[in-house]
């Protein structure tokens, strides 16, 4: 009994020291290695040119249930990569992250960092003498007031600085390709009402563009020579070679970027597009002639296209008059068919919510 009254000191001092966050800290360690152990054997490793990736926002990314789907997915489906966030409004570049991708990688599943870069709510609030305002001087937003989407000005040389510190982190925690989204000029809002704190318009929106292009993969191809450097980018500045009024054109992207993946989703076309009065009716037919299309307009035979595929149930944005398409395996598998055969390197599913249909997968032993 007195050798137990020695140790009661020390048994009270680490009750205190294992506080909350060293438990939150364990149990996330501790669920990591759950997965390993139902899941010990790494599958072949993706290369950049053979990805078949779903996407993780930072919640799931913390969600033991969505990474038990990630590994469910790729030991038991064609999937073999993950696109995961590291940045929208704020850095998440973490321990927990690193582990995280520690573990992917050694499983063989190929990662890749989105970071989102013009629309950046935390560094405009941060920085107000880069976010782009209205007339009457207070931050400009897209979409409705509520969701706060603010955005900083492409022109201000500190943009593309704080975007190159935070891919160099995302390099040194281990993921295999960096993706660069919302990379361009505001597209929807208030036009009308918008004050550039650097854009004078003395040049064209591509050319300012072009030159954060060049900038932004040189530093890190300096930084790292072997990173892969992808671009999300309009389904129209793809097929029809541009979009000048987001400074998207695609000779700037293939030159500079590996990969190039253009958001195809037919709910997002135009009434009447590809000849279809709502296109979102057309998944198989729109994604193989915005493929066909864009490809006709591609000099770089090394550029590796790797399309986003819909994966998500919405109406038209643009209406069409008509009623809202649920999108099952059926209509996921027809895009992906259509990518295949226009020779196309992968593809992406996307659904914000992270909530997949498995049933549009190949099942491993049928890949």
């Amino acid at each position: 009994m007195e050798q137990l009254k020695k140790f009661t000191p020390m048994w009270k001092m680490g009750m205190k020291m294992f506080n909350k966050k060293t438990l939150v800290a364990f149990l996330i360690l501790f669920s990591l290695f759950s997965l390993f152990l139902t899941y010990p054997i790494k599958i072949p490793a993706a290369s950049p040119d053979s990805v078949k990736a779903i996407y993780l926002t930072p919640e799931s990314a913390r969600n033991t249930q969505k990474i038990q789907m990630i590994y469910d997915f790729a030991h038991n489906t064609e999937i073999n990569a993950v696109v995961i966030d590291v940045k929208v409004d704020q850095p998440i570049i973490n321990e927990r992250l690193k582990k995280l991708v520690s573990e992917l990688n050694i499983q063989g599943i190929y990662t890749i960092a989105r970071i989102v870069v013009m629309q950046d709510n935390g560094l405009a609030r941060e920085r107000p003498d880069l976010a782009i305002k209205t007339q009457s001087g207070e931050l400009w937003y897209s979409g409705k007031k509520e969701w706060r989407r603010y955005w900083v000005d492409p022109a201000a040389p500190d943009v593309v600085d704080y975007n190159i510190e935070i891919s160099k982190k995302a390099i040194d925690a281990g993921f295999k390709e960096i993706q660069f989204d919302y990379i361009r000029f505001p597209s929807d809002g208030n036009m009308k009402n918008i004050s550039y704190p650097f854009y004078d318009k003395k040049e064209s929106k591509s050319d300012v563009m072009a030159r954060f292009f060049a900038k932004l993969t040189s530093e890190l191809k300096k930084y790292k020579p072997d990173i892969i450097l992808s671009v999300d980018i309009f389904g129209e500045a793809y097929f029809n070679g541009q979009e000048p009024s987001v400074g998207q054109r695609l000779s700037d992207l293939e030159k500079h970027f590996d990969v190039i993946s253009p958001m195809n989703y037919p709910s997002h076309f135009q009434c009447g597009g590809f000849g279809f009065q709502d296109p979102n009716q057309h998944p198989y037919e729109v994604m193989l002639k915005a493929l066909a299309l864009g490809k006709k307009r591609l000099t770089n035979p090394k550029i590796i296209i790797r399309p986003w595929v819909q994966d998500f149930s919405i109406r038209n944005i643009y209406g069409c008059d008509s009623v809202k398409i649920s999108y099952g395996p059926e209509e996921v598998r027809v895009q992906i068919k259509a990518a295949q055969e226009t020779g196309d390197f992968g593809f992406m599913l996307w659904n914000a919510s992270n909530r997949y249909t498995k049933g549009a997968l190949l099942e491993k032993s049928n890949k």
